[in-house]
């Protein structure tokens, strides 16, 4: 029977006394009091960020949703409407992790911080791959939450350009050797990106080669919001003008001093420049440069973690863990 009064060093010559298997009992339930106070530490945590107000069901949206008991100590719900269970991890990154909260907190100080990924893993005792596939993770969940993102009040837009990468593509019958060509060729990956000055951050996919007025149709259409005292700031790129006309928005278009280009003359508008728009294009190239390129497969995830990283700049580096951390839970 064990008192108040038993001490460590009671508890570890007992320990020393079991015979092996007992010893191995002992361990094993040890490992499993462990493993289920993490999954709950980091369970609660989710579930007081994610249903502050009310349990809403991920498949179906719905808030008459009850709790349904534990698996493996994680709380796990029931939704009345489309009778599917979840719990309160469900499409986060998070789902079925075995990690601790802090452990996900010091891996998205080191991701922050521009830690490769090996490194990473060292740091947190987990596997290159695995360090990898969090990356990944985090990246798909940018995705969604900046999916929303529309431009409006003075905003910046222009094209950047990547080359194709064939990393991750081992294996498959692909020609890799492309041929380099001068100026914007079709074996560049286009993007067009906008920042506004209200902090929006927007990059999409506008196919392969130069920008043109379709592609704008297609890819940027439902980023802008058309209002009254939305403008937009380019450079001369024709495609930009026909789209703004084309749904009745100001634009100003100007080219740079040491640009030539037909019918528009470098204008100085103070505060109107491209200086947001051209910072973001940097903080890309260095990404590419930091991570010694990107495979097609998984850029779109890596300019969204840039889009969102020139959004919070303005705050301090522990609030933007904190930041990423809530976001990670709600999308």
């Amino acid at each position: 029977m064990i008192t108040q009064n038993i001490n460590i060093d009671t508890i570890r010559q007992y320990i020393k006394s079991l015979p092996r298997h007992q010893l191995n009992q002992l361990i094993n339930e040890l490992t499993r009091e462990q493993h289920s106070a993490t999954i709950n530490n980091l369970s609660k945590h989710i579930s007081e960020i994610r249903h502050s107000e009310h349990v809403i069901c991920p498949h179906c949206g719905s808030i008459h949703c009850k709790k349904n008991g534990t698996v493996r100590g994680s709380q796990r719900f029931y939704c009345k409407d489309c009778m599917k269970y979840f719990a309160g991890t469900n499409e986060t990154p998070f789902f079925r992790s075995q990690k601790d909260k802090d452990v996900w907190f010091k891996y998205i100080e080191l991701m922050l911080s521009g830690v490769s990924v090996r490194k990473t893993g060292t740091i947190c005792k987990m596997s290159k791959n695995t360090a990898l596939e969090w990356r990944h993770k985090i990246c798909n969940t940018l995705i969604k939450k900046l999916s929303a993102n529309k431009l409006s009040g003075i905003s910046e837009i222009d094209d950047t350009f990547f080359k194709f990468s064939f990393k991750g593509m081992k294996g498959m019958s692909i020609n890799t050797h492309v041929e380099k060509k001068r100026g914007i060729s079709n074996d560049l990956i286009c993007y067009t990106t906008g920042v506004s000055r209200g902090g929006k951050v927007v990059a999409t996919y506008n196919g392969m080669g130069k920008n043109s007025t379709d592609k704008m149709e297609q890819c940027f259409k439902n980023k802008v919001e058309y209002k009254d005292d939305t403008l937009l700031i380019s450079d001369c790129e024709k495609s930009y003008g026909e789209f703004a006309r084309n749904h009745n928005v100001k634009i100003i278009q100007s080219k740079a001093e040491n640009h030539k280009c037909k019918g528009y003359k470098h204008v100085s508008r103070g505060n109107l420049n491209m200086n947001s728009v051209n910072s973001f294009h940097s903080m890309l190239k260095a990404m590419i440069k930091r991570t010694h390129g990107v495979g097609r497969k998984y850029l779109h995830g890596y300019i969204q973690w840039t889009a969102w990283a020139k959004q919070v700049t303005k705050l301090a580096f522990n609030q933007q863990i904190s930041a990423m951390f809530n976001d990670l839970c709600q999308y």
